[in-house]
């Protein structure tokens, strides 16, 4: 959080072994929540002994869109609990200074003692509802004019023209451009980000599409319509998902002319 020199506009979590009553530090190790370069945490819980040598697997999840809410999850198994250990209602976008140049990162401090931690694993995940309103990363690229429009249409590679975040692919384009830098024909675009459920039951993925696309969850090819046929309201592979899972979605698209369009549901 900057000792000293505080970045105003951050959020922390902390996993704190050291004691310190400067702070208000629980009398154990504990977790914490540090917003906005303050040291003295808005939340903590000291019910899990982060000195004892164990590994420890931690999930910190943001809902944006809806509450704004901030949970943090600590648990000695690989198993994600249902019941949060820290929750804080916080407005992200305001507290980072309303900037799209974003930063995550971990640091270390060891106070007056000494210790050693590592971070074996970590990953950054974008997670939107069933209906793939938002939440997910869209990249854009360009296609080759001289393809035949009813030749196969090469997958997304390279360097992208652009990107985007929070992106929803029930969008319809029109003439338009997808974002700045790309034109409203010949280009392509990969969609990613996670997806959970209500309910755990099987599902029917519904699918307009123009030009081409395809559709996969959890690594698994759900749905090919890769021509510029278009695709009008039909029905992707049924699978089952369970509501206490979080599954990858992936959406790969190339309009050839406008106008163009994206629907899955």
């Amino acid at each position: 959080m900057g000792y000293g020199t505080p970045f105003t506009n951050a959020v922390a979590v902390e996993f704190d072994t050291y004691v310190d009553t400067a702070y208000d530090d629980p009398a154990v190790p504990h977790v914490g929540l540090d917003v906005a370069g303050n040291m003295h945490s808005v939340v903590t819980d000291g019910s899990n002994a982060f000195n004892n040598g164990s590994l420890w697997f931690v999930w910190v999840d943001y809902i944006g869109s809806q509450t704004q809410i901030l949970e943090v999850r600590v648990s000695a198994s690989s198993t994600r609990p249902a019941d949060y250990t820290l929750q804080y209602s916080i407005n992200l976008y305001s507290t980072l200074g309303k900037s799209s140049n974003l930063y995550l990162g971990f640091g270390g401090a060891t106070g007056e003692s000494a210790e050693s931690a590592a971070v074996f694993y970590w990953q950054f995940s974008v997670i939107t509802n069933t209906d793939l309103s938002s939440g997910l990363l869209g990249k854009y690229y360009s296609i080759n004019q001289g393809i035949s429009e009813y030749q196969s249409v090469p997958l997304p590679s390279g360097p992208p023209l652009a990107e985007t975040f929070g992106e929803s692919i029930n969008v319809n384009w029109k003439l338009g451009s997808p974002a700045p830098g790309v034109g409203n024909s010949y280009w392509s675009a990969i969609f990613e980000g996670f997806m959970t459920v209500a309910s755990s039951t099987y599902y029917n993925f519904y699918v307009s599409s123009d030009d081409g696309c395809r559709l996969y969850v959890s690594g698994n090819l759900v749905f090919d319509g890769w021509s510029s046929t278009n695709s009008n309201n039909e029905v992707a592979s049924q699978i089952y998902l369970d509501s206490a899972a979080y599954y990858p979605v992936r959406v790969e698209y190339f309009n050839w002319k406008a106008p163009g369009g994206l629907s899955i549901t």
